[in-house]
Order: C-alpha cells, then sequence, then structure tokens
C-alpha cells in the first residue's frame, strides 16, 4: 500500500508540475499580450501624438451613441473629418489617442457632437511620417483617465495574479516530488544499510537501524523475533 501511495503521489506532483509550468507560460504570454495591448501601446501612441502637426481639419460627420446596456452601456462619439497632407484631402475617424470614451453620459456625447456640426472647421493633429494617421484631440478628461486607469489596474491585476498562481502550483508540486525523492533516498539507503548488516551476520532490528518507513516507536516487524533468535 505504501508503494502504491507513493507511487500515486508521484503521478500527482509530476502532473501538477507540468500542468503548472505549461499553463503559467501559456497565460503569461496571453496576459502579457493582453496588457501590452490595454495599457502599453495606448499609452505610447498618446505620447507619441504629442509631436504630431496641428493642422486645420473639416468635420464631415459627428453622431453620438450608445454601446451596450444597462450598467455595460457606455456613450460614444463617432466622428470622421478630412484634412490636407501632401496635396491630397484625407479622411480619418479617431477622436483621441486612448481609444475610451471620455463622456460619462449620453448628453455629454449628445453635446459634443453638436458642437462639431458638419462643415465646421477646427484643428485636428497629423503624424508628420505617415499623413494618414491623425486624431481630432490629444485632451483627455478625468472620465477618460478614470476608465483608463480601471482597465488597466484589471488588465495588470489578472495578467499577473494568474500566471503567478499557476507558477506557484507548479512549485508546490515540484516541492512534492523532491520530498518523495529524498524519501525514496533514504529507504533505498535503508535497505542497502540492511543487507550490508545481514550480510555481516548481524541482525536488523529496532535497536541496530529504523526503517524509514516505519514509526520511530516500532521496531520493523518480523526483524526484532530474528534478531532475539540470532
Amino acid at each position: 500500500m505504501r508503494r502504491t501511495s507513493r507511487s500515486r503521489r508521484f503521478v500527482g506532483h509530476g502532473a501538477g508540475t507540468l500542468v503548472g509550468l505549461v499553463l503559467a507560460v501559456a497565460v503569461g504570454w496571453v496576459a502579457a499580450r493582453a496588457i501590452a495591448g490595454t495599457v502599453v501601446r495606448p499609452l505610447l501612441f498618446w505620447w507619441e501624438t504629442a509631436g504630431w502637426e496641428r493642422v486645420p481639419c473639416e468635420i464631415v460627420r459627428a453622431r453620438a451613441r450608445t454601446r451596450g446596456s444597462g450598467l455595460a452601456a457606455i456613450a460614444v462619439l463617432e466622428v470622421s473629418y478630412a484634412y490636407e497632407r501632401g496635396g491630397r484631402r484625407r479622411t480619418a475617424r479617431r477622436f483621441h489617442p486612448v481609444a475610451i470614451s471620455p463622456f460619462a453620459e449620453a448628453a455629454d456625447a449628445a453635446a459634443r457632437a453638436k458642437r462639431l456640426r458638419a462643415g465646421s472647421r477646427r484643428a485636428c493633429y497629423v503624424d508628420p511620417a505617415d499623413a494618414g494617421r491623425a486624431v481630432l484631440t490629444r485632451a483627455a478628461g478625468a472620465v477618460t483617465w478614470g476608465r483608463f486607469l480601471v482597465i488597466s489596474g484589471v488588465a495588470v491585476l489578472i495578467g499577473v495574479a494568474a500566471p503567478v498562481g499557476l507558477a506557484w502550483m507548479a512549485v508546490t508540486n515540484a516541492a512534492g516530488l523532491l520530498r518523495l525523492w529524498r524519501e525514496g533516498s533514504e529507504r533505498n539507503a535503508w535497505k542497502r544499510r540492511a543487507a550490508a548488516l545481514r550480510a555481516e551476520g548481524i541482525p536488523v532490528n529496532h535497536d541496530t537501524m529504523h526503517d524509514p518507513d516505519q514509526p520511530v516507536d516500532e521496531p520493523v516487524p518480523g526483524e526484532e523475533a530474528r534478531g532475539v533468535s540470532g
């Protein structure tokens, strides 16, 4: 029974180590890409637009709408604007570098859409290295950054906690494997010593050596009797 139990524990710890490592790497890779897409890239893009050129633009269309429903409802502004660059008339649709709605309520988005009436002119920001990239504004209020921080915080929390938890599972199972290996080594050493004692005619009992699989206060079954008779 001890051998069977030890074998099952060995298989269980081995499977836990392997699964933990594989999942930790896989989930870590997915989490890293998610964090890069939701946190790092938007910040880098917003920082990049600081060096873009301010050029006159003409509003083509602007309308407010609501995405989702209930608590998940978000007011968004869909806008398109045109500008001249490199002798060509170009059209862009990006409102802000951070693609998060800056409007707390639908009424705020509707008011902004009303101010951005078709045909009105205002400044926008164009990438000097790529005339097809532009944003209508770089300014961001508390709503934009608040939502960004919440989304970023959740992404980082999940992205870090999940791989760390899986890695810890792998470590604890690896520790279990190491413990079983040490127990096996001690058992093998006991068997070698017992065989050596028997070869020399020395009885193997609780007084001469202790079986690691037996409780300290109990003699090895059968060995004590043989020792007395010898």
